[in-house]
Parts: C-alpha cells; sequence; structure tokens
C-alpha cells in the first residue's frame, strides 16, 4: 500500500505560537546525523539501536524515543486521521487544535525526508501511531515547505474518560 497522505495534530497553542507553520524543535541549519556517545541522554547500557558517532539513524532514534520528546530537527507525522486528531487535543479535556495535513509527492518533490519507523529496525514507542518522521534542510532552517501541506481546524466537544 501507498501512503498519499500523513497527518499531523497539534493543540491550538503550538499552532498559534509556530503561526501555522510546521516547525520542529530544533530549527538551525542542522543535517540530520546525529553524535551519540557513551552517556548521552538518550542512551544507555545494551541499547542494541544506537550507532556510536554520527548517525542519521541517530536522530531518528531520539526523535521518537520514548515519547520523552528531545529535541531534534525532526517532525513526526502518521498515516492516520483519527491519531493525528487525538494528539491534536492530547493533554486537554477539550479544546480545539489542528489536523495538517501532508501530500507525500509534495514532500518527495520539495526534498522532504520521510523515514518510517517501524522501517528503522527501532522498536516503535508507540506502534499504532505508525510514526513517519519527516525532516528538510533548506540551508537557513529545518521547517517543513509550506507547498506540501495544509492545516484544517478541528474541535473537540466532548470530554472522554
Amino acid at each position: 500500500m501507498t501512503i498519499k497522505k500523513l497527518y499531523r495534530g497539534v493543540n491550538k497553542e503550538k499552532y498559534d505560537n509556530d503561526c501555522g507553520r510546521v516547525i520542529p524543535k530544533i530549527n538551525t541549519v542542522r543535517e540530520l546525523e546525529s553524535f551519540i556517545g557513551c552517556g548521552d541522554s538518550y542512551t544507555h547500557a545494551g541499547q542494541p539501536h544506537v550507532i556510536a558517532g554520527k548517525s542519521n539513524h541517530n536522530i531518528l532514534l531520539a526523535h521518537q524515543l520514548l515519547q520523552k520528546g528531545y529535541p531534534t530537527s525532526c517532525i513526526s507525522t502518521t498515516p492516520h486521521y483519527h491519531i493525528a486528531r487525538s494528539y491534536a487535543f492530547k493533554g486537554e479535556e477539550f479544546g480545539v487544535g489542528y489536523i495538517i495535513e501532508f501530500d507525500v509527492q509534495c514532500l518527495e518533490e520539495a526534498g522532504v525526508g520521510i523515514y518510517r519507523v517501524a522501517d528503522l529496525g527501532v522498536p516503535p514507542s508507540v506502534p499504532e501511531d505508525d510514526e513517519h518522521i519527516l525532516y528538510y534542510n533548506s540551508g537557513t532552517d529545518n521547517e517543513i515547505p509550506e507547498s506540501t501541506y495544509f492545516a484544517s481546524l478541528v474541535e473537540e466537544y466532548e470530554v472522554l474518560v
């Protein structure tokens, strides 16, 4: 099955703070590769998936590891609208959020890297998310090009207990 769309859910506060743009936590000119050494915060003895030294694999691992929110230059997405919707309201009883829909063909044409966590040989933190990590380096920042997505406002009326 070929995935044509990817989704990201964000709460209204993050959406407003980022002015509707898709910006990673680290948004400076930064290559994807990451250096990991003994004692780094997301390594531990026996971690079979960490590669010593510089590796693109390490930054992808750090991005999704244990859902800890380690700052990286990557963006999390899912091919499942309902999962993105749940992230748009995460931590809130009700409210307003945004679903950002990415066109995979547009991402590829813009040079955005798409990495499916399950294909990296790394156990996904949340397997049902089927997380796909996006990475882009424009030469000035890591913001995902606006031509690859649009956002939809969604409202949550129900408090799920």
